[in-house]
């Protein structure tokens, strides 16, 4: 997929679009490469569509692209698609998990100091920028094991999400930091095993399965077979990561087939560009969802005059909160369009 020229804030505004090296690693392995080009249009149409057409809702924007190959798959006479999925958390890919062993040395020390963890209101996340990593890890080290969990690499806080909601749901809606009860003596592994479980499963592998089933197309992810799962789980964190590198085994074990380029390639994610969007072209659309006169208003899900606070977040040059504002977005869509919205 071919994105418009827009800048990646997630990657140090390396550009969003990554046509170009597909385009030449699929002619390095002398295979077919079908690009499609993408327009901010395309891609909340197929959003809308997504929401539509599911049982329940969410907002996984890279879900916009599995539904878009699969739609293109579909069209083409292709049945089954093979995925990546699963391969930075079975073999360590992340690149939070290369500050994982300077964290826990942190909170250790900290420990041993007498200095209690705090459970932090205002949460410092990975999803900060404009701010130095070793103070967004200063910050981090004094978080309990649900808040640090949760600040690693997850959206939308409790008290982000409280200045939304309407005092209704508030009331009523459980804390997502539930996920994320674990152990106080956390090791490194552990935050990998548990991104394996939690993340893996309810977020990656079920966008997968959804939006490829969406368009009647088997979707495959090969390195989460149970065989692999069985092998890896031998592995300790020092070995995942060694040197410090990300996804080291992997890599070991396919440099001659992928060659020096690939393999020390900046990680990139799969990344939508949802913040430049809704600033830009989807601005019509936050407007609709957080005026007083929107189904999500009038309904009591979220408060009156939410737009002043959404806009501030997307104006926040300390924070992104794109996939926030999305998710609410994404209730939007899924309840205007669902029998049970009455």
């Amino acid at each position: 997929m071919s994105f418009p020229k827009i800048n990646d804030i997630y990657e140090k505004n390396t550009n969003v679009d990554e046509y170009k090296e597909a385009n030449e690693f699929a002619k390095k392995l002398k295979l077919k490469n079908k690009k499609i080009s993408l327009s901010p249009k395309m891609i909340l149409n197929e959003f809308k569509e997504i929401l539509i057409n599911a049982d329940q809702p969410h907002a996984v924007s890279s879900a916009i692209g599995i539904s878009i190959v699969s739609k293109r798959a579909k069209k083409d006479g292709v049945k089954v698609l093979i995925s990546g999925d699963g391969a930075d958390e079975v073999f360590g890919g992340y690149k939070w998990y290369s500050y994982l062993k300077q964290l826990q040395k942190m909170r250790k020390n900290k420990n041993k100091n007498k200095n209690t963890n705090k459970n932090v209101n205002s949460l410092l996340t990975f999803q900060s920028k404009n701010i130095k990593d070793q103070d967004i890890l200063e910050s981090l080290s004094n978080y309990d094991t649900k808040d640090l969990m949760y600040a690693l690499h997850y959206y939308g806080s409790e008290n982000e999400k409280k200045n939304i909601f309407s005092s209704k749901i508030k009331k009523e809606k459980i804390t997502s930091l539930r996920f994320f009860k674990m152990k106080k003596n956390l090791k490194e592994i552990d935050i990998i095993n548990h991104d394996r479980k939690f993340y893996l499963t309810n977020e990656m592998l079920n966008k997968l399965d959804r939006n490829t089933m969406l368009n009647s197309i088997e979707g495959r992810s090969p390195f989460t077979s149970p065989y692999i799962k069985s092998v890896i789980k031998k592995y300790r964190f020092n070995e995942l990561l060694k040197e410090n590198k990300l996804k080291f085994i992997l890599k070991k074990n396919y440099y001659k087939e992928l060659g020096n380029k690939i393999i020390n390639r900046k990680k990139h994610g799969f990344n939508f560009p949802i913040d430049f969007l809704l600033k830009n072209q989807w601005k019509k659309i936050v407007n609709e969802t957080f005026s007083n006169n929107s189904f999500l208003v009038k309904n009591k899900i979220i408060k009156k005059n939410s737009i002043y606070k959404i806009n501030e977040m997307l104006n926040d040059k300390d924070k992104n909160h794109g996939h926030t504002i999305l998710s609410f977005i994404g209730i939007r869509f899924w309840l205007e369009n669902n029998q049970w919205k009455s």
